[in-house]
Order: C-alpha cells, then structure tokens, then sequence
C-alpha cells in the first residue's frame, strides 16, 4: 500500500544526507581569538568573515564577550559544529596556499592587526591580512550581522549641527601601560610606557583637538557637536581642555556625565559612534572597527610621528572621506 507520508520522509531524509555530505567536502572558516576587548574581538570576527565571503565557505562563529547581543550570534554556525569536528585545519599565515573552498579544510584566520604601524611591531611581523573595505556587498553584510538584537539607548544627535566623535583612549585607568604624556603616570612603570610600542594607539591631546579644528574648517566654520568618547573616569576635564583650545561657540563638546569607565557602555558608545557624520580616531581597535562599519564623511586617524625627548610624538593625520559630503540631515535618531 502506497504510503505518501512514509515516501515523504525518506526522500528529506536522503536530502538531509546529500547536503550533509556536500557540506562535509566544503571547507569552512573561522578564527582565533587575541584575548583583548570588544574592538578587537571584532575585527578577528571581521577577518574571517571576509574569508567566508569571498570564498563562499561557510564562517564558524567564535563566541566572544558581547558577542550573544549580536545579531551575528543568531545567524553564524557556532564553533564545534558537528559537522565540521571531524575537518583538517590548517592556519593561515604569510606564505600559506590559496584556499581551497571545496577541499573540506577548516580555514583559521591568526589574529592579525588592522593598524600597518601595529602590524609592523615586534608582535605581529608574522601575519597581516587584508580584507577589502571598498566591497560594498561585503561592508552590507557585515553592517547586517554586527548589529545589536535588542535596542539599545543610543545618543540622540542634533539635525543642525555637523556631528563629530573622538574616541580618546587615555589608559589612565589600569587596563593598559600608562602612556609617556600622561600625567597620571603609574607608580612602577616610570620607564615603561604603551605609546614607545604602539604610538598610534594612544596618542595625546594635540592630535585630537588638532582633528577637531580641520573639521571645523573644512566645514567652513559650520556649528560642530563633538562628543568625547573616552575610557577616562574624568571625561569633563577632556572636554573642559578641548573648549579652551579650541576657543569657538559654534564648537560644542559633550560626553558621558555619570558612570564613564572602561567596561561600562561598551556596546551603547560602539554603536552611538557609528551614528556620527566624522570620526576621529587612534589605532585602537574600538574606533577602527567602527570606522568600517559607520558612514562617515570625514575619518581622521595618525599617520606619521616624530622622537621627542626619546618618546613618539603625532607630527601627521590621515584625512580620508569614505562618503560623499552633503548636509547634515536628521538621519541620527
């Protein structure tokens, strides 16, 4: 007797087999992990997602902190997928073979800097990995799945003004080295400071506000609103220094009034920034992620340093605008 139900179940239960199989001779990506914080937790994802792109293989996601409020968590297959436990792997370096998508390999994307100045310190000389920040359908993609799954209370930007965030990285709260110009210098590390290793990751005052002022022109003096993102416990006297230096009404500088720290805020100031018509940026991680996910028109990050008094110094910024300049609208909210 014919059994229509029977008959339907074996033939998904062969369909089931066949994709399981042509899965199985497919190869896949994923990626390790630096141990640091959101930004570059990120940027690792990022890196082994522009291998899955681009070679149609399917991305085996590594949970990081934050990473659950994702959007990406509920799409991406997890690490430790059955049916890829069983997959050779092979870690990609600088003179690894081109891969190969139907070779049934577990690619594993190193972690790798985005910064060439982090790239080109004792740490990181084995492996730089290049992604494409130009592709379109890549930057759509990615906006799409580093996305936060619930709402969040992001900060609501004025329509009149052009909107500017500084992601000022301070380490004067302990998580990092102090830096040679910071004087809060840690007692113990007189002589050892986190700028002589990465010098565009932490930079001081002067280029911040420097940034600051050739927006301000490049606008033709139209009203700013800069906001001051910082790991600083004091972000006041940040934005109290900026206002005297700059010395314009039409500059306006805000920042977080109440419980600013390093770990606090981390996914509402990642995404608020993302929100801003210009950037100004170190080489941290944080700010350098977002700088390829957001929209901006202008980007200014360092870009050449000199020695003074035997510590590095910003002499030169990188300008770039990613994004056609056209007036502020009320886009933000």
């Amino acid at each position: 007797m014919f059994n229509k139900k029977k008959v339907i179940k074996n033939i998904f239960f062969l369909m089931v087999i066949f994709l399981l199989k042509q899965a199985s001779g497919k190869s896949a990506a994923t990626y390790f992990l630096s141990g640091g914080r959101f930004g570059d937790n990120v940027l690792a994802y990022l890196h082994a997602k522009w291998v899955s792109y681009k070679y149609k293989i399917p991305l085996l996601y590594c949970p990081f902190e934050y990473s659950d409020q994702l959007v990406l968590s509920d799409v991406e297959l997890i690490f430790g997928d059955e049916r890829y436990k069983s997959m050779k792997t092979e870690v990609l370096g600088r003179n690894a073979k081109k891969i190969d998508p139907d070779k049934g390999v577990l690619y594993i994307v190193p972690w790798a800097p985005e910064s060439l100045q982090e790239y080109e310190s004792v740490d990181h000389r084995s492996f730089y990995f290049y992604v494409n920040w130009d592709d379109e359908t890549f930057l759509e993609e990615i906006r799409s799945l580093v996305k936060p799954k619930h709402q969040l209370n992001l900060l609501q930007l004025p329509c009149d003004k052009i909107t500017v965030a500084v992601h000022v990285r301070k380490n004067s709260n302990g998580f990092d080295l102090p830096a040679s110009f910071d004087v809060k210098k840690q007692v113990g590390f007189e002589n050892c400071f986190f700028d002589d290793y990465y010098p565009f990751k932490c930079v001081d005052d002067n280029f911040y506000i420097d940034g600051i002022r050739k927006i301000y022109d490049f606008f033709k003096q139209q009203p700013l609103y800069v906001y001051i993102f910082t790991d600083d416990k004091s972000p006041e006297k940040i934005a109290q220094k900026y206002q005297q230096a700059l010395a314009h009404s039409a500059i306006s500088i805000d920042y977080r009034h109440e419980n600013n720290n390093h770990n606090n805020y981390i996914l509402e100031d990642f995404f608020s920034m993302l929100l801003f018509d210009c950037l100004v940026r170190p080489d941290s991680n944080f700010s350098l992620t977002a700088s390829k996910l957001g929209k901006y028109k202008i980007i200014i990050s360092p870009e050449g340093y000199t020695r003074e008094n035997n510590h590095p110094k910003i002499v030169r910024a990188h300008i770039s605008m990613p994004v056609a300049i056209i007036q502020p609208q009320c886009s933000h909210q």
